[in-house]
């Protein structure tokens, strides 16, 4: 497990002195992106392939709170792609300075075509590195049917 250190900054704390909620998003963003850079998928190498990731859902699981003043360390595994790499799932964890898990991401994502706008799938060269992370114990093979929850009404429409 590769670990990194952040701290948040004053512009991440809410009204009530918590750290806000978005805040630990960009935190995980931050993670990933970072993390894809050092394989060698920075934002220059995506404008070039035409591709980019595009989050199709994102579950945060606040465990215990953390105080802005502390460091926190993040982390990254797979946990779950389809055999062709068009669809991955993530899970992060975010702890506390004593090492407590804090915050939970668990996230699902396709690679998006960005002047096409449709799926798209991803270089060898990127999934055979992103296959390198360290999978989560419940790692699965995924399809499509992960990219939709059961209890949304999809296609729901009003009468305006």
């Amino acid at each position: 497990m590769t670990l990194e250190k952040f701290k948040f900054r004053w512009s991440d704390i809410d009204a009530n002195m918590h750290i806000k909620n978005t805040a630990y998003n960009d935190m995980f963003i931050q993670y990933r992106l970072s993390m894809l850079a050092k394989m060698g998928f920075g934002m220059a190498e995506f404008k070039k392939l035409g591709i980019g990731p595009m989050i199709i859902h994102e579950h945060l699981y606040y465990i215990q709170e953390v105080r802005a003043d502390q460091e926190v360390y993040i982390d990254l595994f797979l946990k779950g792609n389809s055999e062709d790499g068009k669809y991955m799932q993530f899970a992060q964890h975010l702890y506390n300075s004593k090492g407590e898990l804090s915050c939970y991401l668990d996230l699902t994502f396709v690679w998006l075509d960005i002047k096409a706008r449709k799926l798209a799938l991803p270089p060898k060269e990127m999934l055979d590195a992103l296959s390198q992370l360290e999978k989560t114990k419940d790692y699965k093979i995924i399809d499509s049917s992960a990219l939709k929850n059961p209890n949304i009404p999809y296609g729901k429409t009003v009468k305006l």
